[in-house]
């Protein structure tokens, strides 16, 4: 982080080298040399302002991005638990008392209850 914070500075130093780097190859009056250097300086320093706050928004909205990626699994996580704490105080308090279709026919039914008036 202390790097973006310098950016502006770095991007502009180094910028400003190389055109007084390449003014002075060029063999131009030190005037001139001065004047494109104090324009390259300003210039980039600017760009340099304008892409920290671009890569520190970048690195902002990744935070939260995972941030709330963070709360989304805790959330999952907690209802999961809470569904199993439900399932398990509910286990034992549901009574299933449903047959087997073939078990019990109709005709079956009859049978034991004409038996048992003719009785």
């Amino acid at each position: 982080m202390d790097i973006l914070r310098k950016l502006p500075f770095i991007l502009g130093s180094i910028m400003t080298i190389i055109v007084g780097y390449i003014s002075s190859v060029m063999k131009l009056s030190n005037k001139e040399t001065y004047i494109r250097m104090i324009i390259v300086l300003v210039v980039f320093y600017i760009i340099g302002i304008y892409l920290r706050n671009v890569l520190l928004k970048i690195i902002e909205e990744i935070k939260l991005e995972k941030d709330q990626k963070e709360l989304e699994i805790k959330r999952l996580e907690e209802e999961n638990e809470a569904a199993r704490k439900l399932d398990e105080k509910n286990k034992g308090q549901n009574l299933d008392i449903t047959t087997d279709e073939d078990e019990f026919l109709d005709e079956d039914i009859s049978k034991i209850l004409s038996g048992t008036l003719e009785e």
